[in-house]
């Protein structure tokens, strides 16, 4: 966009021109509501804009134009909403009912017939919602997220999608927790832990790195997510349980700090799935309280 455009665009934000058009959205044109939509996602290229557009009822414009608009405008609706909240908290941008209601135009932007920006903006967007809440993530799966997102992640010749798919290694805790979110939602997919196994080299490192981070929460989402990778299949097991991963897995059970208890269920989780497997077998501790049910661990 040149400088002149960007000007223009910046006086109309500045006018009310998100609000003019929310006023104007009553009509039933189908083309005129796909210039809507056009015009939003020119609001919406700034992010410093993007609040602006927001307070003025741009998303929930956007969300009807991805129901009422031509095809192309559906598509540019949705694209704004993706820009709307790659940067803004979800809860915010999104609030209450609506980060619901905007996952399923966002998971149509995961389509290989859309070009690039739409798609990366998208899973950006997808993995802040991921870190709304449990509901929110199973509402994704619910619309497939999965095998759509998970294309994303191995793709070799558009390195920006693959980092928006799978950067949960990112130091931003903000980014941190979103792409850990996503990480955890993917891995529910069998298919989709032999890959991560088979195709991603640096994976030990990746997930050695999740299950020794400062945030006790983004710890918490990262072992969730490689008890997952145990319980999908042997073959995934017996890989984790050969990494690293497994020793790290066994230092989290032992933890006496409170905070980290919910990391503790999830790395213990990946532990019962490997004996499950027949890979490793349970500790003499571990047998009693399976036995008598009663823990050994002396209380805090």
């Amino acid at each position: 966009m040149d400088d002149c455009v960007e000007r223009r665009v910046r006086l109309l934000v500045a006018d009310g021109a998100t609000a003019a058009c929310v006023a104007v959205s009553k009509t039933e044109s189908k083309n005129a509501l796909e210039l809507l939509a056009r015009a939003v996602l020119a609001f919406t290229e700034f992010p410093d804009l993007r609040g602006q557009v927001l307070s003025e009822g741009g998303a929930k414009l956007c969300l009807r134009l991805t129901k009422e608009a031509t095809e192309e405008g559906k598509i540019k609706a949705a694209h704004a909403i993706a820009r709307l909240g790659t940067q803004v908290d979800p809860s915010i941008a999104f609030p209450g009912q609506r980060a619901y209601e905007v996952i399923h135009p966002l998971v149509q932007l995961l389509h290989p017939d859309i070009e690039g920006r739409p798609n990366y903006d998208a899973l950006l967007t997808l993995t802040n919602l991921a870190s709304m809440s449990d509901s929110v993530r199973r509402r994704m799966i619910k619309e497939r997220i999965v095998p759509k997102a998970e294309e994303y992640w191995y793709m070799t010749d558009h390195p920006h999608l693959r980092a928006a798919a799978a950067e949960f290694a990112e130091e931003d805790d903000r980014l941190a927790l979103a792409s850990t979110a996503g990480f955890a939602i993917l891995t529910r997919s069998d298919e989709a832990c032999r890959r991560i196994v088979d195709e991603m080299k640096s994976w030990p490192d990746v997930l050695k790195d999740i299950c020794m981070s400062e945030n006790t929460e983004v710890q918490r989402r990262g072992l969730m997510a490689i008890a997952n990778m145990v319980e999908s299949c042997e073959k995934v097991a017996s890989e984790v349980v050969a990494s690293e991963i497994f020793r790290v897995l066994v230092a989290i059970t032992k933890l006496k700090n409170k905070d980290r208890s919910p990391a503790k269920k999830e790395a213990q989780r990946a532990l019962d799935a490997a004996v499950k497997w027949g890979i490793i077998r349970p500790t003499d501790r571990e047998i009693y309280e399976q036995n008598t049910g009663i823990s050994t661990v002396p209380e805090e």
